[in-house]
């Protein structure tokens, strides 16, 4: 049987590996200037790619087109879509653009599970063995990180008066 001490231990260790998760979460990204086209024409080919339009497609009456990237020139973007064919759409009738990260690049769920784990880690010197609790915060909070984390944006519109 545990004895209460090392209940409440376990629960300030676990209290405190939360706070670090917490800490390691990511930050506010910087806004990124409304109408820079020039980094959609930048991606990779085959990269997943999300179109967000202004109004819904007539064709398929979405507002969001999703499909591996395939081209860009200076006014369209050109996605293959699921069923094979190729989606050109005018850059007048895209709202915002995202693409998927490469999970090595999803920086705060690395930042996240170093900090927790190594926090789990430091703070249960002392306790032999390591008590299985204070892991869950440690993976819970990574897999935030890694998840939400996902996508990045590429191209924001630029706002107009009439919209």
């Amino acid at each position: 049987m545990i004895s209460r001490r090392t209940t409440h231990r376990i629960a300030l260790r676990a209290l405190a590996v939360f706070v670090l998760a917490l800490s390691g979460a990511p930050a506010p990204v910087q806004a990124m200037p409304r109408g820079d086209w020039t980094r959609v024409e930048s991606l990779p080919p085959s990269i997943p790619t999300r179109v967000h339009l202004h109004n819904p497609d007539p064709i398929s009456g979405r507002k969001r087109i999703t499909g591996l990237f395939e081209s860009s020139g200076s006014s369209t973007i050109t996605l293959m879509l699921r069923d094979g064919q190729s989606k050109t759409i005018e850059k007048s009738h895209v709202r915002k653009i995202v693409a998927r990260r490469k999970v090595l690049t999803r920086y705060a769920g690395w930042i996240t599970l170093v900090l927790t784990l190594g926090g789990t880690v430091f703070m249960g010197v002392g306790s032999d063995p390591l008590p299985p609790q204070l892991y869950a915060p440690a993976i819970g909070s990574s897999a935030l990180g890694f998840l939400l984390n996902r996508w990045r944006q590429v191209y924001r519109a630029p706002v107009s008066p009439n919209r």
